[in-house]
Formats: C-alpha cells, sequence, structure tokens
C-alpha cells in the first residue's frame, strides 16, 4: 500500500499527464534540481532531496522545518504541509504546464498572459515562472517567527497556512475548531 503522500502526489501526476500528454521534455523535477543546485544558498534555510515521488517527482524538505515539503512532479511544483506525519494541506502553489511556440520559445500553456513571459532557455523560463516565486515565497513565509496554523482534525478536511507570530491575535478569533498552532520551526530532538 502507498503511503499517504505518494498517493495523493500520484493522482495529482497522472491526472497532469492525462491531461498534457505524454511529456516531450526532461521531468520538471530535473530541471528543479539542476536550478537548486545553483541557487542553494539563498533559501532562508537548507534544501534538501528527500525521496522519489512517483516516477518522475521528487520531494525535498526544509532544515528544521518539519512540517514543510516541496513537492515537484511533472508540471507541479508546490509546498505541501504534513502535520503529524499526515498530508493536510498545499499552501502555494508553482505549477507550470510547460509548452513551445512556432518560434521555439517556452511558456505556459495555462498563463492567461503569455507576453512577455517566453523564453528561448527552458531553465530561464521556468526560473522565471516557478522556481523564483517558490524562493520569494520561503523567503517570505519561513521564518524564525513563523507560525503554522492548522484549521480541521487530520486525516478529515483540513486548511492550513503560516502566518507571522504578531498576526496570531488576530487570525484566531476567526479560526474554525479544531484548530492547531505551532512554530514553524522546530528543535532537533535531543537539542536543549
Amino acid at each position: 500500500m502507498k503511503r499517504l503522500p505518494d498517493a495523493i502526489f500520484q493522482s495529482f501526476a497522472t491526472a497532469a499527464s492525462k491531461a498534457s500528454g505524454p511529456p516531450r521534455h526532461a521531468p520538471l523535477a530535473s530541471d528543479f534540481a539542476e536550478w537548486l543546485r545553483a541557487n542553494r544558498d539563498r533559501f532562508p534555510v537548507r534544501v534538501l532531496a528527500s525521496r522519489k515521488l512517483g516516477k518522475d517527482g521528487r520531494e525535498y524538505r526544509l532544515a528544521g522545518v518539519p512540517t514543510l515539503r516541496i513537492w515537484v512532479g511533472p508540471s507541479s511544483l508546490e509546498i505541501a504541509v504534513m502535520f503529524r506525519r499526515q498530508f493536510v494541506d498545499f499552501i502555494a502553489n508553482f505549477d507550470v504546464h510547460l509548452a513551445r511556440n512556432p518560434k521555439g520559445g517556452w511558456y505556459c500553456s495555462e498563463c492567461k498572459n503569455r507576453r512577455g513571459t517566453t523564453r528561448k532557455d527552458r531553465l530561464s523560463f521556468l526560473s522565471i515562472h516557478s522556481f523564483e516565486p517558490l524562493l520569494d515565497w520561503c523567503r517570505g513565509h519561513v521564518r524564525t517567527d513563523a507560525m503554522l496554523v492548522v484549521q480541521g482534525k487530520p486525516p478529515s478536511s483540513t486548511a492550513a497556512r503560516v502566518v507571522p507570530r504578531k498576526k496570531l491575535p488576530s487570525i484566531e478569533a476567526r479560526l474554525f475548531r479544531p484548530f492547531f498552532i505551532e512554530p514553524l520551526f522546530q528543535k532537533p530532538r535531543g537539542a536543549l
């Protein structure tokens, strides 16, 4: 039996491959791995390769942040939340549906405005469209003062978000029960 994250990831990957047909290029996970090698030091924490997801996917962990994962699939790049070892929500999505125009430029077939987002170099396009926005999200949300808020009780219907600690008082009154709040960063086991 597949572990829950694998089953969820595989269902998204299968739907994406059926919708767009067989990929005519290297999987997005390979492009992300190449980009990450050159940009790893720009992230607020170390990004660690964790495991394969399905045939063409990969999971990455963020050092010190056990609840967030970066999931990369054939056309998906998402931040997944794992709470108490269960998948609860995707909180950021940087998907791309790669296509080529007649002049050989790369673009996302799902984006409304294709002007200005076409690039001759595939990795350059992916960097602008998905990888740099992921980096920006991490820089804005993966901070020592960040708190993870999970509404609902896993494994039933849940929603999650990352918020600065100072915004908690204004948010708590609007949360439906049950809800859980914990620091985004966790101390390693055995740490003082």
